[in-house]
């Protein structure tokens, strides 16, 4: 029977978004922008209670800050409104104080109003606007809102497609150290997305995607060593990546491990191992993997032979969109 491979490059959104806490430079800093005396007598007590870890105090006297005029107290406030720090969520009012903080030119203050903007966090959602703000941030030089950017270029939303432009922005975000930008970068440097093909370069932005922690980059490295691309064939390489990659969750790195495994592609063949792999890729929600798992339960390979198992494997592969496992 034939076990499958995943052959192909893949570009993805970004990973689980978390705010950038503009709370500890507030509490280290004693300077702040012109604001009223009375905001600048809140914004230091709000330092005294972030220190103090009194985040209810700190929320109420931001709140005083922001309102008369100290702008980075406009972005903590909208982090803590938010996220529900010292009170309740409220995203009506933390899109009030990230847009304080966006138009005094806080860039990635415009990337946080940007994402709840797209989202519809606090109110009615808006692609165009928010592709406006991931634009603002951008050009303050907030990698995260050059990659947001290039999302939306991409991907017709908020405005027509622009790949061009995604990929300048994925290349910004990259520059940057975004990672998951460098792996998008990558994949549109391999084929020819928005600008001429280059191989070799998608090689040196997916090794900088997999070298800060981003499994996709990691695994879309791999593929380029396996397959040649861009440099010469590295199964070993790729063996290794695709095991970085699985390590990282990234369940299209398990299903390659597991065919490169199974075959003995840069190593030892280890059948057990690759059942294992393909689990995970299984796991993970990766069809193929499902499929893969399926074949060697049916087959007995790598351990004992379980027909109800592979059935089982057979059927989530098919819901999950693999036909041949139908």
């Amino acid at each position: 029977m034939t076990y499958l491979m995943k052959l192909s490059l893949i570009i993805a959104s970004a990973m689980v978004v978390g705010l950038l806490s503009n709370a500890l430079v507030f509490a280290q800093t004693n300077t702040s922008a012109a604001g009223t005396p009375e905001a600048e007598a809140a914004a230091q007590r709000a330092r005294d209670a972030l220190t103090a870890d009194n985040l209810v105090v700190a929320r109420q006297e931001l709140d005083i800050a922001c309102n008369g005029g100290i702008v980075l107290a406009c972005a903590v406030l909208g982090e803590f409104l938010l996220t529900g720090q010292g009170g309740p969520v409220d995203a009506v009012n933390a899109r009030v104080a990230y847009r304080k903080a966006c138009d005094s030119d806080h860039a990635e203050n415009c990337t946080w109003l940007g994402l709840m903007l797209e989202r519809g966090d606090g109110g009615p959602s808006d692609a165009t606007e928010a592709r406006n703000l991931f634009r603002k941030a951008c050009d303050g030089g907030h990698a995260r809102g050059c990659f947001h950017l290039g999302e939306l270029l991409r991907a017709d939303t908020g405005g027509l497609a622009d790949v061009g432009g995604a990929r300048d922005a994925y290349g910004k975000a990259c520059d940057g150290d975004h990672f998951r930008g460098c792996n998008n970068l990558g994949v549109m440097l391999a084929t020819g997305q928005g600008g001429g093909a280059d191989s070799s370069a998608a090689r040196d932005v997916y090794r900088k995607s997999c070298e800060g922690g981003d499994g996709l980059g990691c695994h879309n490295l791999g593929f380029m060593l396996e397959d040649g691309r861009g440099g010469p064939v590295d199964a070993v390489g790729a063996r290794d990546l695709y095991r970085i990659a699985c390590e990282s969750d990234e369940a299209g790195g398990c299903n390659n491990l597991g065919v490169m495994l199974l075959n003995g592609g840069g190593g030892a063949a280890d059948a057990a191992g690759a059942r294992d792999a393909f689990g995970k890729a299984c796991d993970g929600g990766h069809a193929r993997g499902c499929n893969n798992l399926a074949i060697l339960l049916s087959d007995g390979i790598g351990g004992p032979a379980d027909p109800a198992r592979a059935q089982e494997m057979f059927t989530r592969a098919c819901v999950l969109g693999h036909e041949a496992a139908c």
